[in-house]
């Protein structure tokens, strides 16, 4: 499985740099990595010139986190996941094949796609503006929503073309989220302030599952409490702590909120304590 996410903010907060990650999108991308890891699927994590480093500092300290809690967690995870880097300026595409076999020594075509909180074509935020030059454009592997083919471009990057899609999202902008997106009920809806209406942001590209969550990360949170209520396994956190620990450190690698970007450990304008906090212990209890 290829599990992708990493929504690039422009702000300046950080010195020489134009913008940054956002806070929601990784730590749901990691939830699924652990879905996956636990029940010994082969996982490659995207890691893009723009989006990759917090990525990284996210899953390093998933892996710290567990070599103190749970070492057999931390070893599955450092056994079936690989952070893959694809670098910027070149065939994009060739690029993540190239990748994926470096970080793969026996690895088979990718049969399965995850997109956690990853902007769409075309690459329009929430304010309409065009992050195309801070989004490599790997959606072009998830089907777009004109019914035109990714067999080609699935091809070129080491994916089966009858790869199994899911995307996670919650404005309507992100990778999968495009049959929604693009119907013409919601082509008017805006959250209203200053932010644009589906119309103009709206993905294009589709998938198989799409999955819908008031946040992205808490969609894949859903994911893995799921995985863990049909198909449990010794393997699966029951606990939020995790959680801290992933925000923490892809805050401190430069992560910031996409609606205030001064704020810390804080995910879609709401701060880890209470809400998240909150959620992921009664999402759990749920699961449980």
């Amino acid at each position: 499985a290829l599990v992708v996410s990493g929504f690039y903010v422009l702000h300046d907060q950080l010195e020489g740099a134009t913008g940054s990650c956002e806070t929601d999108g990784p730590p749901g991308a990691l939830a699924v990595v652990r879905a996956l890891c636990a029940r010994g699927v082969q996982t490659s994590l995207y890691c893009d010139a723009h989006n990759g480093p917090v990525l990284k500092a996210g899953f390093d300290a998933m892996i710290a986190y567990y070599a103190t809690t749970r070492p057999a967690v931390a070893d599955r995870l450092r056994s079936h996941c690989r952070c893959v880097d694809v670098p910027d300026g070149v065939d994009h595409l060739e690029a993540l094949k190239g990748a994926l076999e470096k970080a793969w020594e026996a690895a088979g075509e990718v049969d399965a796609l995850v997109a956690v909180e990853r902007l769409s074509e075309p690459y329009r935020n929430i304010r309409g503006h065009d992050l195309a030059a801070h989004t490599e454009p790997v959606d072009v592997l998830w089907p777009h929503v004109d019914g035109s083919s990714c067999g080609e471009a699935r091809r070129k990057a080491g994916i089966r073309e009858d790869a199994v899609s899911v995307g996670i999202g919650d404005g309507g902008n992100e990778v999968g989220l495009g049959r929604v997106a693009q119907l013409d009920a919601v082509a008017s809806l805006s959250p209203g302030e200053d932010f644009c209406a589906l119309g103009v942001n709206g993905a294009l590209r589709a998938c198989d599952h799409p999955l819908v969550a008031t946040v992205s990360n808490w969609g894949g949170s859903a994911l893995e409490a799921a995985a863990h209520a049909l198909f449990p396994t010794a393997l699966d956190d029951l606990e939020a702590g995790v959680e801290r620990a992933v925000l923490e450190a892809i805050c401190a690698a430069g992560s910031v909120d996409g609606k205030y970007v001064e704020r810390p450990l804080s995910v879609d304008g709401m701060a880890w304590e209470p809400v998240h906090r909150e959620f992921y212990e009664m999402l759990w209890g749920l699961a449980k």
